[in-house]
Formats: C-alpha cells, structure tokens, sequence
C-alpha cells in the first residue's frame, strides 16, 4: 500500500465517502493538468477547463463550478479510484494531507481514458485526462514522485 492510499484511507475513516461495500483500487496524487507549471511560475490559481457540472459534491448534492473546483485543487488532489467511481480528495497544507472530499464521478460515466505526457522544464510528467458522457474532461498532471501511481491509476481504467 502506497503512502498516498494509506494518508486517504486514513482520511475516509473520519470522513466516510465511500458507499457500503465499496472498495479504493488505487491512489494517486495529482493536479490539475497545467496546474504544475502555473505554481511553478508564479502560483497564481489555477484554470481547471471543460469541467462546469462534471462532478456531483459529495454532502450538497450539486453540481461543482470550475472556480471553486480549481480554488480547492490548488494544492493537489488525491485521486482515487474505487471499484465504482473516481473520487477527488483535496490536499492541503505542507505535507499535501487529505483535506476534503470534492466529489466523485461513476466510472459508467467516463467514456475514455488517455494517457499523456507533458514536461515542466527538462521533467517529464505522465498525464491522464478523464472524458466523461457529458463531453467534459477531467485533465490531471502527476509530479515524477508521483508517476508509480499514476501508472497504476490509468492501468485501473485500461489504459
């Protein structure tokens, strides 16, 4: 078990998002694609695209805004994929801790999967970008720490 599934296991024990019966695949810790580069540069908020209704909050029961989406990934967010759904847990704070849970989408939802690559410097990043049955896209960037369970998070899709 990576760090990061044990850091959100630990997590959705005080702060349940799980349904009954179902069971966490694979961690990986990400940001939004493009997100990287922005901090890097000059760690102005970052633009999550394509993503207005995508997801469906956890305790409000309505759509989430991309601003307030992209406002809550700042620091990261833990992706987490269950055997029914994909889940975003923002991380926060200077270890990158789960801080909250931002919402899931049903994998019958998620109609491709793709994998990518993009670069920040002379680093290459694996991508992954999430096209769901409404025609948005989830686009996510993996730090080279975080490539292990990258890979095993696009594997867990098919890819």
């Amino acid at each position: 078990m990576s760090d990061s599934e044990q850091k959100l296991r630990e997590f959705l024990t005080t702060n349940p998002a799980l349904h009954d019966g179902e069971t966490i695949a694979v961690v990986a810790k990400g940001m939004p694609l493009g997100g990287i580069k922005k901090f890097a540069k000059d760690r102005s908020t970052m633009m999550v695209g394509g993503i207005v209704g995508a997801l469906i909050a956890h305790s409000r029961d309505k759509k989430i805004v991309a601003d307030d989406l992209a406002t809550s990934m700042r620091n990261g967010v833990y992706l987490v994929a269950t055997d029914r759904r994909l889940l975003l847990v923002a991380a926060g704070g200077m270890r990158g801790m789960p801080q909250e849970h931002l919402g899931s989408v049903e994998r019958s939802r998620i109609q491709q999967v793709e994998r990518g690559e993009t670069r920040v410097s002379l680093v290459k990043m694996t991508t992954a970008t999430f096209r769901l049955d409404d025609g948005s896209r989830l686009g996510f960037e993996f730090p080279k720490v975080d490539a292990k369970d990258a890979d095993m998070l696009l594997r867990s899709f098919g890819v």
